[in-house]
C-alpha cells in the first residue's frame, strides 16, 4: 500500500546505492540521503511537539483520562490525543516510508509494503478507539446526552475516518495480497496515492476545526485575551500545520529519479 504521491517508486539495483550523490548537493532527491534525512528529521520536530502539547493539555488543563460511562468527561480526552498520535503523526510518517527507505529491490519493497500496512493498521486501531471515546463522552454525558455529529469538525472527521478505513482495506487487497494483477495495481496506484494525500489533508482540517471548536466552547472572552489554555491550543494547532507542511512537501516535491 503506497499512500504517497507521484509515480511508482523506482527499484534500484545498485549495491552502492547509499553512496550515490547527485551532481547538485542541494537537489531535492530521495537519493540525496543527507539532505533528505535532514528534512525528515526537521519534520519530526513539530509532530513530536504537537503530541507533547496535546498530552500536557489533556492532563494539565482537561484533567486526565478515564473510560466509558463512569467518567464520560475525561473519557473524551483520549479522542484528541489518540487522533494526534495516530491519524496525524503515524499516518504522516507512514506515508513517508517509501521516501525514507526507498526500495532497493523487490524483496526490500515487499518488506516496506508490510511495514506500511502495519503502520496504517496501528493508525486504524487508534482511530477506532479515539472515535469510541468521543461517542461515549457524548452518549454518557450527565444529566443529558450530548448530540453527536452536529459540528463541521465531526462531519469532516468522520468523512476522513471512513475514507481511511476504505483506503486501508483496499490497499491490503490490491497492493499487499495477490488479489489484483500487475495491470490492475498500476491503474489503481494513482487513485490510491491521491486519496492517501487527500485523507491526510482532511485529517489536518478536522484537527484544526476540533481545536477551534473546543476553544470556543471554553469561552470567547477568555479566548480573546490570548493567554492560558486557549493560547496553548492555538500553538498546538500551528505545530500540527508545520508537521503537515513538512510531510506534504517531502511527498510532493522530492525528486525520485536516480541521478545520472
Amino acid at each position: 500500500m503506497e499512500y504517497c504521491t507521484g509515480r511508482e517508486e523506482l527499484i534500484v539495483e545498485d549495491d552502492n546505492y547509499e553512496d550515490m550523490t547527485p551532481h547538485n548537493a542541494f537537489e531535492l532527491s530521495i537519493h540525496n540521503r543527507k539532505l533528505f534525512l535532514t528534512f525528515f528529521t526537521v519534520t519530526q520536530v513539530p509532530g513530536i511537539i504537537a503530541i507533547i502539547l496535546m498530552l500536557v493539555w489533556t492532563i494539565h488543563y482537561r484533567g486526565g483520562f478515564s473510560w466509558g460511562e463512569t467518567d464520560p468527561g475525561h473519557a473524551f480526552n483520549w479522542h484528541p490525543l489518540l487522533m494526534t498520535i495516530g491519524m496525524i503523526y503515524l499516518y504522516g510518517n507512514g506515508a513517508l516510508i517509501y521516501r525514507v527507505l526507498p526500495p532497493l529491490n523487490p524483496e526490500v519493497k515487499k518488506k516496506l509494503k508490510i511495514l506500511h500496512a502495519i503502520t496504517m493498521g496501528v493508525v486504524f486501531v487508534l482511530m477506532v478507539v479515539a472515535l469510541q471515546a468521543a461517542f461515549d463522552s457524548h452518549n454518557y454525558a450527565k444529566p443529558t446526552a450530548i448530540p453527536n455529529m452536529y459540528t463541521l469538525h465531526s462531519w469532516v472527521g468522520l468523512t476522513a475516518a471512513i475514507l481511511f478505513a476504505a483506503q486501508w482495506l483496499s490497499g491490503l487487497l490490491v497492493f499487499l495480497f495477490p488479489v489484483a494483477g500487475p495491470s490492475l495495481r498500476a491503474r489503481l496506484l494513482p487513485f490510491h496515492q491521491y486519496y492517501g494525500s487527500a485523507i491526510f489533508a482532511l485529517v489536518i482540517a478536522s484537527a484544526l476545526l476540533g481545536l477551534l471548536e473546543k476553544a470556543l466552547f471554553l469561552g470567547i472572552p477568555s479566548y480573546k485575551e490570548k493567554k492560558g489554555e486557549q493560547l496553548m491550543m492555538n500553538i498546538m494547532g500551528m505545530f500540527i500545520i508545520f508537521f503537515s507542511c513538512g510531510v506534504t512537501f517531502m511527498l510532493s516535491k522530492f525528486n525520485k529519479e536516480k541521478p545520472m
